[in-house]
């Protein structure tokens, strides 16, 4: 074989190997840079999440003031705050099925904020009702904001989760039980005999 057309291969041989070891490089480093990312965002995201469960749980378990107390207020914890779009993470880099439902929370909270409103603002309701249905919207929110922080532990392999999520899971459990038994008494009352008065004449 003429030795420039041996030259030639091994130059082209040797341009291949360059290329796809660059190449090798660069997915590499890719990788690496997107694993990176996504491990910083569950650390971040994750302690705002951890956060907003924890101030849902408060909601969970106000009940209103004391009787003596004379606050014009029905509620005595404040709402929590989740605002994930402020946070300087790449969202490309984990799950787009999760990036939607960690970027959505903030459009259920005002949905429920939106629901207790016009709960309250109805003339037949009082801040006993109001409060029910607060105390219910925010634990659903609590349970979500828990479980999707349990899911990003596993992506970014972060330390366990505190108790968060077994404490709303066990406000569900006493909230179903309260539901139950008021069922139950609304179901035993005796039946009320109609006045003679009212009942109409044949």
């Amino acid at each position: 074989m003429d030795d420039k057309l041996i030259g030639f291969l091994y130059a082209v041989v040797g341009a291949a190997i360059a290329l796809l070891g660059k190449w090798a490089i660069d997915a590499i480093t890719r990788r690496s840079e997107k694993s990176n990312n996504a491990a910083y965002l569950c650390v971040r995201v994750v302690c705002e999440l951890d956060r907003f469960a924890t101030g849902c749980a408060a909601v969970a378990q106000d009940f209103g003031p004391e009787p003596d107390d004379e606050t014009s207020e029905i509620a005595t914890v404040r709402d929590p705050s989740f605002a994930p779009h402020d946070l300087p993470v790449d969202w490309k880099s984990i799950d787009i099925r999760l990036v939607y439902d960690v970027l959505n929370l903030p459009g259920e909270q005002a949905l429920a904020d939106s629901r207790i409103t016009q709960h309250w603002n109805h003339d037949w309701t009082d801040a006993e009702s109001t409060l029910e249905m607060r105390r219910e919207l925010y634990l659903k929110l609590g349970l979500k904001a828990a479980r999707l922080s349990r899911s990003l532990r596993r992506i970014g392999k972060l330390p366990p989760a505190d108790d968060s999520l077994d404490r709303l899971e066990k406000l569900e459990g006493e909230a179903k039980e309260r539901a139950a038994a008021m069922a139950k008494q609304l179901t035993e009352l005796p039946e009320t005999p109609w006045p003679a008065s009212a009942v109409p004449k044949a």
